[in-house]
């Protein structure tokens, strides 16, 4: 940004609306400091001849080392005060992992495979008994109580 010279009444009105001090005034007229400039544009409107136009500036880079994304969220827990290491809940941990989960995985798998072996035929599950018949599927089908109001 910088300030028109033939245009600038040196009212003082930038001067104002600069939040970051950037704006001096020199021979009544006003100069812009780039280094302290933010760029935010709040001296162009606050100019009434015009005599700030708008410029953008170059964004300024600050070169930082490149540090991934999971170690800075690592780090943030360390410094995090309710973090704190509870050796029973990792211990309850590594042996869910190393004793439960295999076996859970095991009766997985075998009921897979006893599933797997069944002939297409034949139904998955059983008929069940009819609890007034005692025998399997024949004869009349139970009645059902009808709710007051269903009609």
């Amino acid at each position: 940004m910088q300030v028109d010279g033939e245009k600038c009444t040196g009212c003082g009105d930038c001067l104002d609306a600069c939040a970051n001090n950037a704006i001096s005034m020199i021979t009544g007229k006003a100069v812009i400091d780039l280094d302290a400039c933010l760029g935010c544009g709040a001296c162009v409107d606050a100019c009434p001849v015009d005599a700030i136009p708008q410029v953008e500036l170059p964004v300024r880079v600050e070169p930082r080392l490149a540090q991934p994304v999971v170690a800075q969220e690592a780090a943030a827990l360390e410094l995090s005060p309710s973090h704190r290491s509870v050796p029973w809940a990792e211990a309850a941990l590594a042996f869910v992992g190393r004793e439960i989960v295999p076996r859970i995985a095991d009766v997985l798998v075998a009921a897979l495979e006893r599933r797997l072996s069944q002939p297409a035929s034949l139904p998955a599950t059983t008929s069940r008994l009819t609890a007034s018949q005692g025998r399997l599927g024949t004869g009349r089908p139970r009645r059902h109580r009808r709710r007051a109001g269903w009609r």
